[in-house]
């Protein structure tokens, strides 16, 4: 298997995988590679939550005479044990090397195409037709140092897509896999009070609550909705027992309690129609309030909170948004003692206003916005005294 993901969430996705039980874990390029069984496969594709797809890798082979030999290592592959002639497919060819004698993207493509070809004429005297924008099957190829490596597609739409987002809602989203690797990074397990004060489309609390109930992120994936499903050993009853120990395993009640809250009344709607979407909605204490002017939700937990990034008042009035970030700090000094706090802000964000020292700095991508993950230890007392408490015990 082959699990692709933002390079800056490698670590999560690689623990993730580790957790649930895969073997064989090496860490690529923006990807992790593992292996599973059977219904570890089925599983993977339900319970992961930080992945953004998967792939089950057919053949990798190092070549030496590139143009023939990707020919000649695709037909060797018993396709039509893969999918059905009557199945269409598409080729996503990628080139890790770059140079003036190196083969093309369109010609890897080509080439891998013309050996499945070969492959189904060979041995069912047919061949499956090519369909550009609606694939039943997406084989991929790609080409590094040499290294050939042939796969198919198995998780199809991305899986940051659970199927509870709606067109209407927060014009800025966070994605649902970037949201549950910053729970992660925060420490989230689950067992402490989550708290997300500026909450717009309620993506972290429903992700949180998803942790903390052991709910399987993809389990509400409609009948043909995962690529595996068009593949020719694909066993529905076995992934139908999938889905239902999933279903069983997720606990009836949260383990501590999550709160999300926001400004605006009208995203709290929102927030609330996308965690009933969720089938998450009656287990998040939803509410409208100002972060600033509002006591803490319990004595300690974690917050984890997307700031506004504010790019038009950075542009039209920064010192709005360097007030907000200082009145930031201010609050959690002075009332979330005991409380740790994860900010996801902008790159160029006057973040450093918020005055306090991060315990952990991290480089995200938010979309196509750089981004850090900031990780606050909100203590009582000085660092130092902190510190020897700690290492006391």
């Amino acid at each position: 298997m082959l699990a692709t993901c933002p390079e800056e969430t490698k670590e999560i996705v690689m623990k993730e995988i580790a957790d649930f039980g895969g073997q064989d874990i090496k860490p690529l390029y923006k990807a992790v590679s593992f292996t599973t069984d059977e219904v570890g496969f089925y599983n993977a594709h339900l319970n992961l939550s930080t992945i953004s797809n998967f792939y089950l890798i057919l053949k990798e082979v190092r070549i030496s005479n590139q143009i023939e030999a990707v020919f000649s290592q695709s037909s060797r592959i018993p396709w039509p044990d893969i999918f059905r002639a009557n199945k269409t497919f598409r080729v996503d060819a990628t080139i890790g090397d770059r140079g003036e004698h190196e083969i093309t993207a369109n010609l890897l493509s080509r080439k891998v195409k013309e050996g499945l070809w070969d492959a189904f004429k060979f041995k069912e005297g047919k061949m499956p037709l090519v369909n550009i924008p609606e694939p039943d099957v997406v084989v991929i190829a790609h080409l590094r140092g040499g290294l050939l490596t042939l796969g198919v597609h198995t998780s199809g739409k991305a899986l940051h897509k659970r199927g509870y987002r709606s067109v209407e809602g927060h014009p800025a989203p966070l994605k649902e896999t970037l949201a549950a690797s910053i729970l992660r990074f925060a420490g989230y397990t689950g067992e402490q009070p989550l708290y997300d004060p500026m909450c717009g489309s309620g993506t972290i609390a429903i992700e949180a609550a998803y942790i903390s109930l052991g709910k399987a992120p993809l389990i509400h994936r409609k009948k043909g909705e995962f690529a595996f499903e068009s593949l020719k050993f694909f066993k529905r009853s076995l992934f139908e027992e999938c889905q239902s120990l999933a279903r069983q395993q997720k606990v009836a009640e949260l383990r501590a309690p999550i709160f999300a809250s926001d400004i605006s009344p009208l995203y709290i709607d929102y927030a609330k129609s996308t965690a009933l979407r969720a089938r998450v909605e009656k287990y998040i204490q939803f509410f409208a309030a100002d972060f600033l002017a509002s006591p803490p939700p319990a004595p300690r937990g974690i917050m984890v909170c997307n700031l506004p990034y504010g790019e038009r008042l950075a542009k039209e009035n920064p010192e709005e948004l360097e007030n907000l970030y200082q009145n930031i700090g201010s609050h959690l000094k002075h009332n979330y003692k005991g409380w740790t706090a994860a900010f996801l802000v902008a790159e160029n964000s006057p973040y450093k206003l918020i005055g306090l020292r991060p315990k952990k700095k991290l480089k995200l991508l938010n979309g196509s916005i750089p981004a850090k993950l900031l990780i606050f230890e909100l203590f009582t007392g000085s660092l130092r005294e902190h510190k020897q408490i700690s290492a006391s015990g």
